[in-house]
């Protein structure tokens, strides 16, 4: 993963397994940051929330979209969003 730098502000653009710096005058370099080290932007479900929904018989994935597209705000919220959302196609 290649994390760009401007001061103390950081981005990542991209996969890199080199390492460079440009001149200190542009202030800007990026090294290649392990993929462990790297803070994932993407939503987690909450596991206990889709065990639950799992065990009243519906689709693992469709779960684990319902908890994130509910903040991970419980069962009966993720539950009624499957409901309102089980015909929906990209579902």
């Amino acid at each position: 993963m290649v994390v760009y730098g401007h001061l103390s502000q950081f981005f990542v653009l991209g996969r890199d397994l080199e390492q460079f710096y440009l001149n200190s005058s542009s202030m800007l370099s990026y090294c290649t940051v392990p993929e462990a080290e790297v803070e994932s932007n993407n939503p987690v479900a909450n596991e206990d929330i889709v065990a639950q929904l799992v065990s009243m018989g519906f689709n693992h994935l469709h779960c684990q979209k319902a908890a994130i597209n509910t903040s991970n705000t419980g069962v009966e919220e993720a539950m009624n969003w499957l409901l309102a959302h089980m015909d929906d196609p990209g579902i």
